[in-house]
């Protein structure tokens, strides 16, 4: 039991650090992170419990029998909860900084562009 305990821990973290890192990407390409290093750490530790959270209850189901899988998707909801506020703190003083676009609104040169 504690083999498969151990190869079921290391093909999930081998799981999450690989697909986490895909959702990490895609992400910071919809939406930059101004936060720095700090910020950048906390998005991708999110991504990788955001991604392990389905197969590590399937796993459990299936191979291990260890706990409820109710148990084991409450503790990936409460880090996930817990690592996007702390990515939250950070990031939202260095999004407040930027200066925000300016709006011209509803220009006559706009209308005529959009074919209305």
């Amino acid at each position: 039991m504690e083999i498969t305990l151990a190869v079921s821990v290391l093909f999930l973290a081998a799981f999450g650090v690989y697909f986490g890192g895909m959702v990490a990407r895609a992400s910071e390409k919809v939406r930059p992170i101004y936060g720095g290093w700090l910020a950048r750490a906390l998005h991708f530790a999110a991504c990788v419990v955001m991604t392990i959270g389905a197969p590590a209850v399937l796993m459990d189901i299936f191979i291990l029998r260890l706990t409820s899988p109710l148990l084991i998707l409450a503790a990936v909801v409460v880090a996930l909860f817990a690592l996007l506020f702390a990515y939250a703190l950070i990031e939202q003083p260095a999004r407040s900084r930027l200066q925000p676009a300016e709006d011209r609104g509803w220009t006559p040169e706009d209308a005529r562009r959009s074919g209305l």
